[in-house]
């Protein structure tokens, strides 16, 4: 009877102390993550481009092959990224004081001319991220100068994601061309634009052979962290003061927009993002400031402040599906976000009211619909006139069905140059003065055009739909 007696008093002794020591974990966790914030804003103030800050516990750091060994054994230590390959950290741990926090700047695509201007990665939690950079050598370069009024475009090709308009006299920074060189891959000497130009517009003193031959891509990496692949916890915050895990990355201030790679989905980012992946579930990218313009394949969205958009994603992390509709968030759920650890100071933007999100959802759908890459006036295009500008026009046929690639001749009639299959693409020479159409194959619907070059730049057309 006293060992009963003993055994339910150690019992309910036992249940009267348990929600007192859950409660002193729960407040601990407050207290981590501003101590946490606090040291790492005072421990990280020195670092520099492209380098690394162990922040707060804990930090595992996988050096690159042939790098030196990493010293990350403190707070406030630093590394080059060149010499970072993966960097792991831990999730918030109340009861044994633990929650990972690193700093970043990356340099991504700014010009060496402006040394003092980053891209700012605040890591913190549960995050996995691995550099997928391979050669992290500046590609040479060549300085240039418009010699006309033109259009600087995302992709080489006229039509393709118009960037910005640039006067005659502006002075650009060539990093890279087509193998024929006849599409420039620039930058604006202040950093606040870059895209591609058609080379004849430009005037230059140097060899456009000598610049590295890069893909049609938006953008080609060459620094580190540019493109990486990243993994994090899912709704892991034990307490409200504290984020889920995730990676906050902010563009300098008025430099345009820097161009990331996160699991081989590409980011235009000018702005404050909040990212987060896991394997096997979904990449989101959550817009708390300014706006995004994500590719994932041949569909682009716009992402705008107050937004967010969901990629599935498979184990490897690359998106093995479509991306989501965008969906509008609670502001209150991000409010524990380290923000103050960014370089610039923002505010959280409000959640996009519902209406607002359906019209960007229908604009977003409007983007990727067939021929709209289209650079003419179907009304008014007409018949092929004689024409002394040549260019050329792209077809790429990323639709179900069989295409026809058509010009309309001097005589107003239809002449079919060729026919693409699903997957093919094909490349014409013709007139800044000839108009195309497409047609499907089979049922001669009309899929897009008529369409003309109206500057004389290449322009491209893909059908997707």
């Amino acid at each position: 009877m006293k060992h009963y007696l003993l055994r339910t008093a150690w019992i309910l002794f036992l249940l009267c102390i348990a929600p007192a020591f859950i409660l002193a974990q729960s407040d601990d966790c407050p207290s981590i993550v501003k101590t946490a914030i606090s040291a790492v804003k005072d421990a990280c103030a020195s670092i520099n481009r492209n380098q690394a800050c162990y922040g707060n516990i804990r930090l595992d750091a996988t050096p690159r092959e042939s790098s030196t060994p990493l010293s990350f054994t403190k707070p406030g230590d630093l590394a080059d990224l060149v010499n970072v390959q993966a960097l792991k950290l831990s999730p918030l741990d109340a009861q044994n004081n633990i929650w990972g926090v690193a700093l970043m700047k990356v340099q991504a695509d700014i010009p060496d001319t402006l040394p003092g201007q980053n891209v700012t990665f605040v890591l913190f939690g549960d995050v996995q991220i691995q550099n997928a950079v391979a050669d992290t050598t500046a590609p040479p370069s060549l300085v240039l100068t418009t010699a006309k009024s033109l259009t600087l475009w995302g992709k080489p090709a006229s039509g393709e994601n118009p960037v910005t308009t640039l006067n005659k006299g502006i002075k650009l920074i060539a990093d890279g061309r087509l193998k024929d060189s006849n599409w420039l891959h620039v930058q604006l000497a202040d950093g606040s634009a870059a895209g591609w130009i058609f080379a004849a517009f430009t005037k230059n003193d140097g060899d456009l052979n000598t610049l590295s031959v890069i893909d049609d891509s938006l953008f080609a990496p060459h620094h580190p962290m540019q493109a990486f692949y990243f993994q994090t916890g899912l709704l892991d915050r034990p307490c409200n003061q504290a984020p889920d895990s995730g990676i906050l990355v902010q563009t300098p201030q008025g430099k345009g927009k820097i161009n990331l790679l996160a699991n081989d989905v590409e980011i235009q980012l000018g702005s404050t993002a909040y990212l987060q992946a896991q394997p096997n579930g979904n990449l989101v990218i959550t817009v708390i400031e300014g706006s995004a313009r994500v590719t994932v394949g041949s569909q682009i969205i716009i992402v705008p402040a107050g937004a967010r958009l969901e990629i599935p994603v498979g184990s490897d992390l690359k998106p093995n599906g479509p991306p989501s509709k965008l969906e509008s968030y609670d502001v209150a759920t991000l409010k524990a976000l380290p923000i103050g650890l960014l370089q610039r100071r923002i505010a959280i933007a409000t959640g996009l009211p519902n209406k607002q999100i359906d019209k960007l959802n229908q604009d977003n759908t409007n983007t990727d619909a067939a021929g709209s890459i289209s650079n003419a006036n179907p009304k008014s295009a007409g018949c092929s006139v004689k024409g002394d500008t040549p260019t050329t026009v792209t077809f790429t046929n990323n639709s179900q069905r069989n295409i026809s690639t058509i010009w309309i001749g001097y005589d107003c009639k239809e002449v079919v140059y060729s026919k693409l299959k699903p997957g093919q693409f094909y490349r014409q020479e013709t007139f800044a003065t000839h108009p195309w159409i497409v047609r499907d194959s089979q049922s001669n619907d009309l899929l897009a055009g008529p369409f003309v070059s109206k500057d004389g730049s290449p322009f491209s057309v893909t059908i997707s739909q």
